[in-house]
């Protein structure tokens, strides 16, 4: 189960007459609660917040990581949070309650007296847990918080977070939270399909080789001048936390968005920063997530979060898909399966049937098995070890996985890919390496789907110790398998070539794209390359 579940979610849990009664007052039904409840109350709390309330706007976390984890992701009004965690206390989480709304819109539930003594030496409020069970008691708290830090404030946002009129959308400037909310419900009814991009600023000092930092003002107005151009009057960019900027804007397609995300990415690496005689690099981790039109876009802005916690897990400034998080939790439940990588990956592709396009589907399943058939019978009359054979036979099948995340529209273009098109149909060797890690294969059969398209004057030019190293006899053979069997099958952009022709480009490459002695092997086997071209 996700540890951070929000309130769209819980509406589909066995309680749901609990969060379902009367209609809740307006103010309540408008206060953003992150709930951090230890699973040993059986969601007590929660249910006292959802109690006669109708629709509550509670995120639930059942650990204190879990609770950070949220809190870098969305801002909320108040935060609840049980003294005692699973993983620590309510002291482990002060601090990144204070950084994202403030001390004084966190209120802990405690057990015993001297937890409370231990809370008010914190400057924390506090209410015990018996009274925590009656709603309407918890609620005021959880009011009064919010009203008192409406005068106090949270640590206050950069400057370039406005008082909020609606001029200030989609003009280069970055919007109040609370307005782009408004603005997002009023997208829902539009009938547009929109995607949400949760945009992660970090600095790096060069000098240091450190990252992390927060963005300044200045770094923030100069990300909202990049994005601004792309928006219009009824799209949303809005200061999300002190390092987030939101974006949600009308959505042609998924690669358009990502194109549009890659595109942003890399001018922000080139925006130029100064700061106390250090010259840093401001670089941006991005989620992305689309929502049909009708969609309710809290959802699209949760699921963009956690786009951006992939992101980072995978490494910083990059840019991951809701796409990606479908697969990361694919593969969460097919790693545990006793069985091999091969049944892993069946039931991986099993389950993201739904998901994926018809091109996805036949680069990913009947092209893997005719490569691994084709670099099988290359690699044995090669004399490859025993060993090294069977490797190629598994990489064969894995070698295209990584393409189950690369948008079925790029797959399936009729038309010439552009430079930033091909940018992108090249990261599908990475999110193989990726998929393939979570599937247990062994690291030289990963580093044959790693290199399958590398170049063989390029491995030349690597030396005999890089080539040594990273494997590249399987890879090689995989490059010609590859090659070959994509040239004899129709493609959207082009029919199949006849088997001659593919030959001939092959013994054409030899010596530069390909492996001289896995081209001379390929003539051995024509009747392979007939069964094929068939």
């Amino acid at each position: 189960m996700n540890p951070v579940r929000t309130a769209a979610e819980f509406r589909r849990v066995p309680f749901t007459e609990s969060l379902t009664g009367s209609t809740m007052g307006t103010d309540r039904s408008r206060i953003r609660v992150l709930l951090a409840e230890n699973p040993d109350r059986d969601h007590r709390l929660l249910l006292a917040l959802a109690h006669g309330q109708g629709q509550v706007n509670v995120t639930v976390a059942d650990s204190a990581a879990a609770c950070i984890q949220a809190l870098d992701v969305l801002a909320y009004d108040c935060a609840v949070i049980d003294y005692r965690l699973p993983d620590g206390d309510a002291a482990d989480v002060v601090d990144a309650v204070a950084l994202s709304v403030g001390a004084s819109h966190a209120l802990i539930v405690c057990d015993r007296a001297e937890d409370e003594h231990a809370i008010r030496g914190l400057g924390l409020a506090s209410i015990s847990s018996a009274d925590a069970r009656d709603g309407d008691a918890l609620w005021r708290c959880v009011e009064r918080l919010v009203a008192a830090g409406s005068v106090d404030g949270p640590p206050a946002a950069p400057a370039l977070s406005t008082s909020g009129d609606d001029a200030a959308i989609g003009t280069g400037a970055l919007c109040d939270r609370h307005v782009a909310e408004h603005r997002l419900a009023a997208r829902r009814w539009s009938g547009r399909p929109s995607v949400c991009a949760m945009v992660d600023l970090h600095c790096n000092d060069t000098e240091e080789g450190s990252a992390g930092r927060g963005p300044s003002d200045h770094d923030l107005e100069s990300v909202a001048s990049l994005i601004a151009p792309h928006l219009t009057a009824a799209d949303v960019m809005c200061l999300w936390s002190t390092a987030q900027v939101l974006v949600c804007r009308d959505s042609a397609s998924v690669l358009d968005e990502w194109l549009w995300a890659e595109s942003l990415r890399q001018q922000i690496e080139t925006i130029e920063l100064s700061s106390g005689g250090l010259e840093r690099g401001l670089s941006a981790t991005i989620g992305l997530s689309r929502g049909e039109a009708g969609a309710d876009l809290h959802d699209v802005v949760v699921r963009a979060g956690e786009a951006l916690l992939l992101a980072r897990r995978r490494g910083w400034n990059t840019v991951c898909t809701d796409d990606m998080v479908d697969v990361s939790r694919a593969l969460d439940e097919v790693a545990g399966m006793p069985e091999g990588p091969e049944a892993r990956r069946i039931e991986l592709i099993r389950r993201l049937d739904r998901t994926l396009g018809p091109t996805q589907w036949a680069h990913i399943t009947d092209h893997c098995v005719k490569v691994s058939r084709l670099a099988v019978d290359l690699a044995e009359l090669m004399k490859l070890p025993e060993v090294e054979v069977e490797r190629v036979r598994v990489a064969g099948l894995m070698h295209d996985i990584g393409k189950c995340v690369i948008p079925e529209q790029l797959l399936a273009k009729p038309r010439s890919l552009t430079a930033q098109e091909w940018h992108l149909m090249a990261r599908h060797d990475d999110y193989g390496v990726w998929i393939t890690e979570r599937l247990g294969i062994d690291e030289q059969t990963i580093r044959y789907i790693q290199n399958h398209h590398q170049r063989y004057d390029a491995s030349l030019r690597s030396g005999p110790d890089q080539e040594e190293e990273t494997g590249l006899d399987g890879a090689r053979i995989l490059c010609v398998a590859d090659a070959l069997v994509t040239m004899l099958t129709n493609r959207s952009y082009r029919a199949a070539m006849s088997r001659s022709h593919a030959l001939a480009e092959l013994r054409r490459q030899s010596g530069r794209q390909f492996d001289p002695d896995v081209v001379d092997a390929i003539h051995y086997r024509d009747d392979v390359v007939r069964a094929i071209a068939a």
